[in-house]
């Protein structure tokens, strides 16, 4: 209603592929914006150990895929997986597709191994509901002992 209107038919998308007008925000919104920020940062972050607003944790998996590469768990980050819509290493449903522009974040529920976040660079097409196959990339997959150390 007031405020943000989500729209699943990607008619949102058109503002990141097409400007709608000239955005031009005052210094004085700038200054604010800026030192909200510091603020923000140094107490979720530093001092709550929030974790980064924007930067989504690593995807840590357990059970027969981390024992398929010799591990208790393993981690995969977001930016390193291979996205696609015809093959790959783990199937899943997109649950939420977050289109940013420079971006494509997709929130996939993976058949075995439950949630997990991946990111694009630019546009990848997909939508709620979408099947969409995930492949960490070679050398990108960490690997970690029951001990929770790196392996």
């Amino acid at each position: 209603r007031d405020g943000i209107v989500l729209r699943p038919d990607h008619r949102g998308l058109q503002k990141f592929q097409q400007a709608q007008s000239r955005m031009a925000p005052s210094v004085w919104v700038g200054a604010v914006c800026n030192v909200t920020n510091v603020v923000f940062n140094y107490c979720f972050i530093w001092q709550l150990e929030g974790g980064f607003i924007g930067s989504p944790a690593m995807n840590m998996v357990e059970g027969a895929e981390a024992a398929k590469a010799g591990a208790t768990t393993i981690g995969v980050r977001p930016e390193h997986f291979v996205m696609s819509h015809e093959s790959g290493q783990w199937r899943g449903r997109v649950g939420v597709a977050e289109h940013l522009g420079s971006d494509t974040f997709l929130h996939v529920e993976v058949e075995g191994v439950g949630p997990v976040t991946a990111r694009a660079t630019g546009e990848f097409e997909a939508r709620h509901g979408d099947t969409v196959f995930l492949t960490p990339e070679e050398g990108r997959v960490y690997r970690f002992g029951p001990d929770g150390l790196a392996l």
